[in-house]
C-alpha cells in the first residue's frame, strides 16, 4: 500500500512552498509587471498550490486518483536538478503499489 500520510505531508509542504516562490516575490514587484503578467501571475501563483492542496487532499482519503497524481507530480519533478530530483524520488517511491502474496 502507499505510504498516503508521508505524500500528504509532502504535498503540503510543496503548496506552501510553491506559494512562497510564486506568489509573493510577485506581490512585491509593483509595476514592473506586464500587462500579461498582470493576467497570468495571479493564476500561476493560485494554480500551482492548490494543485499540491487538491493532491494532499486526495492523499488524505486514500484515494487512488491522489496516489497516481502524486506519481506523476513525483516523474515531472524528476528533472529539475538536484532538488526536484530528490523530491520526485521521494514521491515517486512512496507512490508504489506493494502487494501481499498470498497462499492459493
Amino acid at each position: 500500500m502507499a505510504n498516503f500520510k508521508t505524500l500528504t505531508k509532502w504535498h503540503i509542504f510543496l503548496g506552501f512552498l510553491s506559494f512562497l516562490l510564486f506568489g509573493i516575490p510577485n506581490f512585491f514587484a509593483g509595476d514592473s509587471i506586464t500587462e500579461t503578467g498582470k493576467f497570468y501571475l495571479p493564476l500561476v501563483n493560485i494554480f500551482f498550490p492548490l494543485l499540491h492542496f487538491s493532491i494532499a487532499y486526495g492523499c488524505k482519503l486514500q484515494s487512488e486518483y491522489g496516489r497516481v497524481a502524486s506519481r506523476i507530480c513525483g516523474f515531472l519533478l524528476m528533472p529539475f536538478f538536484p532538488a526536484g530530483t530528490i523530491i520526485g524520488f521521494i514521491l515517486f517511491e512512496n507512490t508504489k503499489k506493494k502487494f501481499e502474496m498470498q497462499d492459493a
